[in-house]
């Protein structure tokens, strides 16, 4: 009887009484469990700081769009201006050819 209490107790599952975590491996059992809480805190930063990124990048292109937009429309405001000062030295130099 002996054997088999042994070998049962040996074979015995996790949640028996007798298969507690041994104390002196309890510290290592308690630093994993830190490490892979600090892992998961690491990943959601990780995760965040990634979709902060991706924010910035998205506003920066819909900010360089305007500016682009603004641009060619001063562009063209600009473009259109000369075209009318040119348009109107071209008219008094007709005039003046004229007299």
């Amino acid at each position: 009887e002996d054997d088999a209490t042994a070998t049962q107790k040996m074979h015995s599952s996790p949640d028996d009484d007798d298969a507690k975590v041994h104390p002196v491996m309890q510290p290592a059992g308690e630093a994993m469990t830190k490490a892979v809480e600090a892992s998961k805190r690491a990943a959601a930063v990780r995760e965040a700081s990634a979709s902060r990124a991706a924010a910035a990048k998205e506003a920066y292109a819909a900010r360089e769009e305007k500016l682009a937009k603004e641009r060619a429309a001063k562009g063209v405001a600009a473009a259109k201006a000369a075209a009318e000062r040119k348009a109107a030295m071209d008219e008094e130099a007709t005039a003046a050819r004229r007299r």
